[in-house]
């Protein structure tokens, strides 16, 4: 049950990557001000995914004790 949770939240965070991208992808583009958007979007791409998938591995690590400690 515990590898199903850890996989469970790590295709949510893919699923979610995409709001993610679009939003790092605004001030990417403010800030980097490229000529073409294509330019960026790779960057932008995994940036975003990366932020996601990050945040995801590191919320299955810290809450990782709290459910093998939880008694049911």
């Amino acid at each position: 049950m515990a590898h199903h949770r850890q996989w469970m939240i790590r295709l949510f965070a893919v699923g979610i990557g995409i709001a993610v991208v679009r939003v790092v992808a605004t001030p990417m583009i403010a800030i980097l001000r490229p000529e073409r958007i294509q330019d960026i979007m790779g960057l932008t791409f995994w940036t975003g995914w990366v932020l996601s998938v990050g945040f995801a591995e590191l919320w299955i690590q810290v809450t990782q004790a709290a459910v093998v400690v939880s008694p049911r």
